[in-house]
């Protein structure tokens, strides 16, 4: 009996996804990587996470090729073709790491992020020499729709405006660019279909949201024995995600401290800002990163995911739902679950009235248990990352 060969394929991404490199991208990354090993015989080139030395490194079943650190700073990139996130991952180290893959012979090559976009023109020579290869790009948020808005509210002097400006152009010209030159695009969210539609109709795409394999809850009671306690999850080492939590401090500390609610925010911060906003907020509980997280939660009454920039899909909110805590959150930012509002969690038009929502239904315990019993059935099975190598190859040969 003959066996079917493996396909090959090769992922381009950005960090090695393992701590200290965290967040959702990282997560998504990783998530993609193994699930594909599952189906094929899978290699990545990636940058190091700092830590990794370079070099060849076999983890969860892919073979990793850790290539150089990633370039520093904003500037560097405006006199460049390439917005600031593609350039700082065009070191020589990786192009040389990816000119030595692209010797081999390969069924699919992945282009993962748009910080990615730099790898595109070698991608195309070699599709070129071997016309049967497959491409893809692995979209985790559709970014001319969102990137302009993150740069407006990062503010800065009116030359660093400007440089984010013309950054933002240049960001959505690589998307599309992208999103051209691929065979298939893959989504995080089924939300972000509509707005590539919008702009190339004809695209080929495949949603692949991510897959969770944290900690389950089957029954939870929110009552009063639970602390009056909210937690805000997520990392912090992007600007987008400081600008978030420090508009939302600086509306929702006061209302909290008045109401006895305690608010918790828990995952990594750059040093000197958790500083800052530790003197500046003292009722804030600032935990960094916490080792039993599970058991961290099971002491809020409820999680707030108060994003009023950036799209995609946010890992963190599968944490929330299947921990079973009622999420509160900003207009658009719970997107891509499958569940909707009112019903799976509130959202509010304002970061002030979302402030006031949450201290307002705190002690609302039929509310509450309301809230998380339908997001976590209405998720529940959906988000599985086993399945997601196979749909991932059947949408490919599906586009031949």
């Amino acid at each position: 009996m003959s066996s079917v060969r493996r396909k090959r394929i090769l992922i381009l991404s950005r960090l090695f996804p393992y701590a200290p490199a965290r967040g959702g991208d990282m997560s998504y990354s990783r998530g993609l990587a193994i699930s594909f090993a599952h189906v094929a015989d899978v290699t990545a080139v990636v940058a190091t996470n700092g830590v990794q030395p370079d070099g060849p490194v076999d983890k969860d079943g892919v073979r990793w090729i850790v290539a150089g650190a990633p370039r520093k700073g904003r500037m560097g990139s405006v006199a460049t073709r390439l917005p600031n996130i593609a350039w700082r991952g065009q070191t020589t180290a990786y192009t040389r790491a990816l000119a030595l893959a692209l010797q081999e012979e390969w069924d699919v090559i992945v282009i993962d992020h748009i910080g990615s976009y730099h790898v595109l023109p070698q991608v195309m020579a070699y599709r070129a020499r071997r016309p049967a290869t497959r491409v893809s790009y692995i979209s985790h948020e559709h970014e001319a729709s969102v990137r302009v808005e993150k740069y407006a509210a990062y503010g800065g002097n009116p030359l660093l405006r400007l440089a984010l400006k013309l950054d933002g152009i240049k960001v959505g010209k690589a998307e599309l660019d992208l999103v051209r030159s691929v065979d298939l695009l893959s989504l995080i969210n089924p939300e972000d279909a509509t707005l590539y539609k919008a702009q190339l109709p004809s695209v080929q795409y495949v949603t692949l949201t991510p897959g969770y394999q944290g900690n389950s809850v089957v029954q939870r009671q929110i009552d009063a024995s639970v602390p009056r306690r909210v937690v805000v999850l997520g990392g912090r080492e992007s600007r987008q995600k400081q600008v978030i939590l420090e508009r939302w401090l600086e509306h929702a500390a006061p209302v909290f401290h008045r109401a006895g609610v305690e608010m918790a925010v828990v995952g990594p911060i750059d040093d000197a800002l958790g500083d800052t906003l530790s003197s500046r907020y003292p009722t804030v509980r600032f935990m960094g990163f916490v080792d039993d997280i599970d058991a961290f939660l099971a002491t809020c009454r409820a999680s707030v995911v108060a994003d009023f920039l950036g799209g995609g899909f946010k890992v963190r909110l599968l944490t929330y739902v299947f921990n079973r805590l009622p999420m509160f959150a900003m207009k658009g930012a719970v997107s891509g679950l499958g569940v909707s509002a009112p019903s799976a969690f509130t959202e509010f038009n304002d970061l002030a009235a979302l402030a006031q929502g949450v201290c307002e239904r705190i002690d609302d315990f039929d509310y509450l248990n309301r809230l998380q019993n339908h997001a976590y059935e209405g998720a529940q099975g959906c988000f599985d990352w086993a399945d997601r190598g196979v749909r991932f190859l059947k949408a490919l040969d599906a586009g031949r």
